[in-house]
């Protein structure tokens, strides 16, 4: 989808939640597109809100141009919405709000490092919205690597190691090394990469060695993996 479509989308999540008074960050292949310039085809627009599933139903539901949808595997900590601002909801965006509070959370957005970026919608101009840091971009795709073989994620991860070195080496100490293997034996390619933000790739390796990936993928994986 054209990127100008996604950030109008983008831009009117971002009215509704800031008017709500609702901390937020745009994430997924939007953000790093919108952070290293679009390079690759996006479909969606992901954000991660400091609410609950519920709230932000009451919040969006046919209201500015937003209707709540029922997925195929309904969960308790995200909640999925078609945007479109014409009358015959023609060009359609899809926006998933992945939510920080659900029964069970563990982790808080209050210490989220997040940046102000300018995105540019087809109708809605130039706006500054906020998106997740860029630390905080690549260990998302991290987690997404490491449980899904998308060669975006694999592009993804390669993009930001080439743009923003420095910024993800400061992190390093803080990663899931377990994550970390799970993304390398999903997409080995990413080996050198990360040794070149001095990620140690041997403990990787090991720390993965007997899990299983689809054991992981559970309620709040996704927040784990950007907070956690």
């Amino acid at each position: 989808m054209h990127s100008a479509r996604l950030s109008d989308a983008a831009i009117a999540l971002h009215e509704a939640l800031t008017q709500a008074g609702i901390r937020y960050s745009i994430t997924g292949g939007f953000a790093v597109n919108s952070v290293v310039g679009w390079y690759r085809q996006c479909k969606n627009v992901n954000c991660l809100a400091a609410t609950y599933k519920d709230r932000i139903i009451t919040l969006l539901h046919g209201r500015d141009g937003f209707v709540n949808i029922q997925t195929l595997k309904p969960s308790d900590d995200h909640a999925t919405f078609l945007w479109s601002d014409n009358v015959n909801r023609s060009d359609s965006v899809m926006v998933e709000v992945w939510c920080e509070s659900f029964h069970g959370a563990q982790y808080s957005m209050q210490n989220v490092r997040m940046i102000t970026q300018a995105v540019y919608g087809e109708r809605r101009g130039r706006v500054y919205v906020y998106l997740l840091d860029v630390f905080y971009l690549f260990k998302e795709m991290l987690r997404a690597a490491a449980y899904r073989n998308k060669q975006h994620d694999e592009l993804d991860l390669q993009t930001l190691v080439n743009k923003y070195a420095g910024t993800i080496q400061a992190g390093v100490p803080s990663l899931n090394y377990e994550m970390i293997g799970l993304a390398l034996r999903r997409h080995p390619e990413l080996e050198a990469y990360f040794v070149g933000v001095g990620i140690d790739v041997r403990r990787a390796w090991n720390s993965a060695r007997g899990v299983n990936p689809d054991n992981a993928v559970v309620l709040g994986s996704r927040q784990r993996g950007i907070l956690g």
